[in-house]
């Protein structure tokens, strides 16, 4: 195939050369490096004998052969687990998925899991969005080597929610959470199980993630340093692990637990008849009323509670959830290169050949197709088929919840928020304009044990330290899932300096009620959130959930103490 003539394209790679071209000319090991430092690593912990588990479970990292597509089956690394001791319903598989089982606990359980790891690489498994110890935690401290066993104790402290577990080893966490290794953790408690919301067979949970696919179906990952920097872009939606996801609904109404399962992708989640999503959760568990949107944004590692009412509709009826488009999450230069972020102009994806190649839903005359599933895009995500009839349907909650408000009089610092100052620099991602090293936390990075904190997240480009300065970091500039370690936060308010055309087409589908884990930073914007970093001491990672920008170097750690 000859290569295409792409203005746009060239002129991407001319103005960004010193963050592109100039990175991919370096020797490889110094590639590899990508700005960041060796970590030290703690001892694997065993089994404390004074710890009496109320659910223990055995977790192996391994790897494993799954059918995906017709054809030869596909590579892919995996959780399996084993439930020793505790309820039967603590472990629950997701048939004919590579994906880990979900695990259901209860809010006070002790629970004990000893991860054992069978790759032939070190892992650890991190419990995303759980409030447990630093210890615990799973940060890449703790990584374990092939043939070595983690013991995890801990008692539930979350209300009742969503989580993820997944990997996090240095360097190589979006990696293996690509090749398969993630899980949900749902947690439940008193006050949502007497609100009797939909269970069972029609409490549903979605993963969605993106994969490429070589001829030999098996799964293809960074073709070029360009999938680092803007983060990697598979061109097939999966649900579950599954690709063209359909399913069957009776006409009654259902929970669906959503979890952008993505390293890098962000969903724009709308119903294909327009229909409002009716949000009852999001991260953190329930919020305080139902919330009904026209399309809700969904970053990695993001999650969604839903309440979806199929009463209204007859057996025979089918209605498509879709990720609709959107633009201003990529720099501009590289949504031209990708096509306009699913215009319907004519361009180029950044995955395969080299990180060059057609993506899915491209002829050879690099046309765009109706479903196109570039980032920003306008493709489906999964397909309902009413198939049942029945009289009976729970009804919607005028109330879900109760739970404190944080305000600035609660924190300790109203009038100096902690800085999270985002950018992109030439050959790493930063926070505050340093990247992850051993050893660095900064004063501001120092937080009191049992304090309330204002924290604000905003994009940097005032150089400095590596960072791009003025106009080529403004150029350079996209969006990023922010995640704190440790407890739940709540958004305290969200502004844009600049608000533009892009920022139009995300900017009502923002869910900021509740507690969260992971905010979705538009360029341009500033948010200001509150956070407890309560009961335990220790070190706790920050990082963007653009996994291959946290492997970057956009990452860094609290001192809780």
């Amino acid at each position: 195939m000859k290569p295409l003539n792409n203005p746009s394209r060239r002129r991407f790679l001319s103005q960004a050369g010193i963050g592109l071209l100039a990175f991919a000319g370096l020797p490889r090991a110094l590639q590899a490096m990508e700005g960041m430092s060796s970590m030290k690593t703690f001892p694997a912990r065993k089994a404390s004998a004074n710890f009496v588990a109320d659910v223990e479970i055995e977790l192996y990292s391994q790897p494993a052969t799954v059918a995906i597509l017709p054809g030869q089956s596909t590579r892919v690394l995996r959780y399996t687990a084993k439930l020793i001791k505790g309820p039967a319903n603590s472990l629950t598989d997701i048939p004919g998925s590579y994906l880990g089982p979900i695990m259901r606990f209860q809010t006070g359980q002790k629970i004990r899991i000893t991860l054992i790891n069978q790759l032939d690489e070190a892992t650890i498994a991190h419990w995303h969005g759980l409030h447990v110890p630093a210890e615990m935690d799973g940060s890449p401290h703790y990584a374990i080597n092939k043939g070595e066993r983690f013991v995890y104790e801990f008692e539930m402290l979350n209300r009742a929610s969503m989580n993820i577990y997944h990997p996090h080893p240095h360097n190589q966490t979006a990696r293996q959470f690509y090749m398969g290794m993630a899980g949900a953790i749902i947690v439940n408690d008193a006050e949502e199980t007497n609100l009797n919301l939909p269970s069972g067979e029609y409490e549903i949970p979605l993963v969605i993630q993106d994969k490429q696919f070589d001829a030999d179906n098996q799964l293809h990952y960074l073709g070029h340093m360009h999938d680092k920097m803007t983060g990697f872009y598979g061109d097939r939606i999966l649900v579950n692990g599954r690709p063209d996801f359909k399913l069957n609904v009776a006409s009654r109404a259902y929970r669906f637990r959503v979890m952008n399962g993505s390293t890098a992708r962000i969903y724009k989640l709308a119903w294909d008849d327009n229909t409002p999503l009716t949000v009852i959760g999001t991260d953190g568990g329930l919020l305080e009323t139902p919330v009904h949107k026209p399309y809700v944004m969904l970053a990695p590692a993001e999650r969604l509670d839903l309440w979806v009412d199929f009463s209204g509709r007859k057996p025979g009826s089918q209605l498509v959830l879709r990720s609709r488009p959107f633009t201003g999450a990529l720099p501009h230069m590289a949504e031209r290169m990708m096509g306009g972020g699913g215009q319907g102009r004519h361009g180029m994806g950044m995955g395969r050949m080299g990180g060059m190649g057609m993506h899915h839903g491209h002829d050879m005359n690099n046309t765009v197709s109706a479903d196109d599933t570039r980032m920003g895009g306008d493709y489906p995500i999964l397909t309902i088929n009413v198939t049942r009839q029945v009289s009976d349907s729970p009804k919607l909650p005028a109330t879900l919840s109760r739970y404190p408000h944080y305000s600035l009089h609660d924190v300790a610092n109203p009038k100096q928020p902690v800085p999270l100052a985002i950018s992109e620099g030439p050959m790493s991602m930063l926070i505050n304009g340093r990247s992850y090293a051993d050893n660095d936390v900064q004063a501001f990075e120092r937080i009191p044990l049992n304090s309330m904190q204002l924290l604000e997240i905003f994009h940097s480009h005032s150089g400095g330290h590596g960072m791009m300065g003025g106009g080529m970091g403004m150029m350079m500039s996209m969006a990023h899932p922010i995640h704190l370690h440790g407890q739940y936060f709540q958004i305290l308010s969200r502004s844009n300096e600049n608000p533009s055309d892009d920022y139009n087409t995300v900017k009502d589908g923002f869910v900021d009620n509740g507690f969260k884990d992971t905010v979705l930073v538009m360029p341009g914007e500033r948010i200001k959130i509150i956070k407890p970093f309560q009961d335990f001491k220790g070190l706790f990672m920050y990082h963007c959930h653009n996994l291959e920008h946290e492997d970057m170097g956009m990452m860094r750690e609290f001192l809780v103490e």
